[in-house]
């Protein structure tokens, strides 16, 4: 979607009437029926609206959630969803691949995550681990992400970035990696030289406001830089607010070039985060002198 229908775009979106209830029992009911023919050995069980436990041969495979999903096809249905929902199928039968300890670096990349995001994973770990063995709830607890504060409302962490998909990096994937955390803070920044962001664009009839589109790298700008100047291009010295509703889309305000204040940058990102599929943060950042204000 080009960037000066962006705004528009999202604003619509939060309109949407939903009916959160009937769709997660839909979905829960669809997803289980296309596991279940991608493998028919699959023994699925809907735990939850939004949660599907999986055995196989009787073996525990984990569980597969579906929030996010059931966000993106709430606010987006048709063909965003249809897309998502083979994505997950195609994911879950790559899932040892994608959680293999042995990582190129060329597939590291530096991401920013929100700060309730661990948490909500840490709990989910938790739900899965009632009732098994001390050595089964080590290794479960062992396979959660890896990511550290980023001042107060976000973090970042390290995915590996293969054909397969994203998978954010556990404990174990790190110490085989034989580097430090500033090392690889180095190399998943280098790395994100080589995703294809557009350039912000002015967005008309809002003075001051530039939008842009990418892919799960967006957040990054508040943790490399170089990825932030590449985006912001001329107005990358400027003093500025930016607000990430989802984790594909930056939005981004110069109140320098809005000397009337016309905008209200804040409720415009608390509005446009009601309508992303799925939400990222209605947080806004400011910029001061070169350096964000992530406290």
């Amino acid at each position: 979607m080009p960037a000066r229908r962006f705004l528009s775009a999202l604003l619509a979106l939060c309109c949407l009437q939903l009916s959160p209830a009937q769709a997660a029992d839909a979905l829960a009911q669809d997803m289980k029926a296309r596991l279940q023919r991608s493998d028919p050995a699959l023994d699925i069980v809907i735990e939850a609206p939004d949660r599907l436990r999986l055995h196989k041969a009787g073996e525990d495979l984990g569980v597969v959630e579906l929030g996010n999903l059931r966000e993106i096809c709430a606010k987006q249905p048709g063909a965003v969803c249809e897309q998502q929902k083979q994505r997950r199928v195609a994911l879950q039968t790559q899932v040892e691949d994608l959680t293999s300890e042995r990582i190129p670096l060329s597939e590291l990349r530096l991401v920013v995550r929100p700060a309730d995001f661990q948490a909500s994973v840490q709990r989910q770990l938790e739900t899965l681990a009632q009732g098994k063995s001390a050595a089964e709830r080590a290794k479960l607890m062992e396979s959660g992400p890896v990511l550290r504060p980023l001042g107060a409302h976000f973090s970042k962490g390290w995915v590996r970035d293969s054909e397969l998909g994203m998978a954010l990096l556990s404990p174990a994937q790190v110490r085989s990696s034989g580097l430090t955390e500033g090392e690889l803070d180095r190399i998943g920044a280098a790395n994100l030289e080589r995703e294809e962001i557009d350039p912000l664009t002015a967005q008309d009839g809002y003075p001051g406001v530039f939008a842009t589109q990418g892919n799960d790298y967006l957040p990054s700008v508040l943790v490399d830089e170089a990825l932030w100047q590449r985006v912001a291009g001329r107005h990358g010295r400027s003093d500025a607010a930016v607000c990430l509703p989802a984790r594909h889309e930056l939005l981004v305000y110069l109140p320098e070039l809005d000397p009337k204040r016309r905008v209200d940058f804040e409720a415009m990102c608390t509005t446009m985060a009601q309508g992303a599929a799925p939400t990222f943060s209605s947080r806004v950042i400011r910029r001061s002198g070169g350096r964000w204000q992530l406290d």
